[in-house]
């Protein structure tokens, strides 16, 4: 197991390396297209339904945001978890950013795991590079950790624009028994001011269990600034909740903008 962080921790630093040596490109402006069309979300690493949309711009490459969430069950007055979260983002010169953050849980006491931890944590750190960079796709690689206690919503929110969670498909909720590590690869190719395609990876091991991959794959069109469709494919060999759950679903989406 440490040879295999070492041998990812030395993958990771050869891009970074790769990608400062090479010179930036300009970038190609979408004719007739909006500077800001429909979002795209499907490549949006883990947790990031749950940074805050609070953001405080720290001059003109930094951003920190701070926020909070509550969740209810349907047969409870009381918040069945609480959740806090603070992010930074720091955006370097020649398409290269770095992001973090921290987040919090309260959990009443009817709702503490077999840990015994009423107030687990979990961090994740990352950086992207942009497709300017790069040349030929973008790519994002983050890292996170999961304390044990933590508890993932049963609504799942944080992962229903990703097309993908470490759930199976009742989607019932799940408390991490253990520590638990995250590691996710995104990458998105801009074909042409309408084309693009997308790859998503993401891996959820906790210590002493097996553990969770995902894959997708997908084809965007930019029709015009406020219509965007899209298909993908996603594969998903178990689940947090059922070691020998697997999954295979096509979406086909169109978002709308106005």
């Amino acid at each position: 197991m440490v040879l295999k962080k070492l041998f990812l921790a030395c993958a990771i630093a050869g891009i970074c390396a790769a990608a400062a040596a090479a010179e930036p490109v300009a970038a190609t402006q979408a004719e007739g297209l909006s500077a800001a069309p429909v979002s795209q979300p499907d490549v949006l690493a883990p947790f990031e339904g749950w940074n805050s949309e609070n953001a405080f711009r720290l001059g003109t490459r930094a951003s920190f945001s701070i926020g909070g969430t509550e969740y209810y069950d349907r047969s409870a007055s009381d918040p069945s978890l609480r959740m806090f979260s603070a992010g930074l983002n720091y955006n370097l010169p020649g398409g290269v950013s770095l992001h973090g953050a921290y987040i919090m849980q309260d959990l009443p006491d009817w709702e503490v795991s077999e840990s015994g931890n009423d107030s687990p944590r979990a961090w994740k750190v990352g950086f992207g590079l942009s497709q300017e960079r790069l040349r030929f796709t973008s790519l994002m690689v983050e890292y996170g950790q999961l304390g044990a206690g933590f508890r993932l919503p049963g609504n799942a929110g944080a992962y229903e624009n990703n097309f993908s969670s470490p759930l199976s498909s009742g989607r019932r909720g799940f408390t991490f028994s253990e520590d638990a590590d995250v590691l996710f690869l995104g990458a998105r190719q801009r074909w042409n001011s309408r084309l693009s395609t997308f790859q998503r990876y993401a891996r959820y091991e906790e210590r002493n269990a097996p553990g969770v991959r995902q894959w997708s794959v997908g084809l965007g069109y930019q029709y015009s600034p406020g219509l965007y469709m899209e298909l993908a494919y996603d594969n998903q060999a178990g689940a947090l909740d059922a070691k020998d759950y697997s999954d295979k679903r096509v979406r086909l989406r169109t978002m709308i903008s106005f």
